[in-house]
Formats: C-alpha cells, structure tokens, sequence
C-alpha cells in the first residue's frame, strides 16, 4: 500500500530538468554504482508539474474527500461533469471553519490535522480542480 495520494489533472504536462542525484552528495562524492535513481551516472532526471497538483498522507487525503464528497478510495477518478460539485464542497469548507472542525478535531492526536492544515490542503485542491475545469480534463487520485 502506498504511503501517500497525490490529486492532479489527467495527463498534466511536466517539464523535465536534469540534476545531480542525491547520492553524489550534491557533487562533493563520486555518484554510487548501484543507485536506483541514476544507475551510477550522478545525473537524475526530475519531473516538474506544470499544472498544481497536492500530496498528502493516505488519512489526511480521506478526511479531505470526505469534505469533497467523493469516495474514500486510494486511487479514483472525479469525472469533468463532477468537478464543479467538488469545488463548491471545497469553498464551503474554505469559508466554513465549522465544517474544516470536523475532520481535525476527532482526529488531531491521531493524524496532527489543524485548522490551517485542513484550510491550506483546501485550497491546494482548489486549485487542482480548477485547473481541471479550465483544461477540461478529470482529475486523479492515486
């Protein structure tokens, strides 16, 4: 199971850029042999977003699809017709601090959700879903 859900834009374009791998130790070793991330050429390609996207732990993402009224599922699917929908749930919990309460106070000692974490991933997901109305294309979860 993986440890984390990430919401973005199907087929949101990136832009690639290369960098130096971690395992040189930002330059200052020669790169590993048997790196995974760049197989001993000290180089690694990073893929960056280029449309907004939003990362959170696997219960913390539950929470949040349950102010967004989809199903709590580790990976899906929020088709274009439904999307409008999900960022009316999501304003409403932006502009409705009652309704931000009932995802973090029942669980702040479990999964350390505030108010500011819970209104931030907010909007964070706002911004996803209205990139998707703009391009006209779902939004993923997995």
């Amino acid at each position: 199971m993986q440890m984390s859900i990430t919401f973005q834009v199907d087929e949101a374009p990136y832009e690639v850029i290369t960098e130096r791998c971690l395992c040189t130790h930002e330059g200052e070793r020669e790169p590993w042999v048997d790196c995974s991330s760049c197989k001993g050429s000290g180089k690694e390609d990073m893929r960056l977003p280029l449309y907004p996207e939003s990362n959170m732990a696997n219960s913390n993402a539950f929470a949040l699809m349950s102010i967004m009224n989809i199903t709590q599922e580790y990976c899906g699917v929020v088709d274009i017709t439904d999307i409008p929908e999900v960022i009316r749930n999501l304003i409403f919990a932006i502009n409705s601090p009652r309704t931000r309460a009932t995802i973090y106070e029942a669980d702040y000692l479990v999964a350390g959700r505030d108010d500011d974490y819970v209104y931030d991933r907010c909007q964070d997901l706002l911004g996803v879903f209205r990139k998707a109305i703009e391009v006209q294309r779902p939004v993923f979860w997995g």
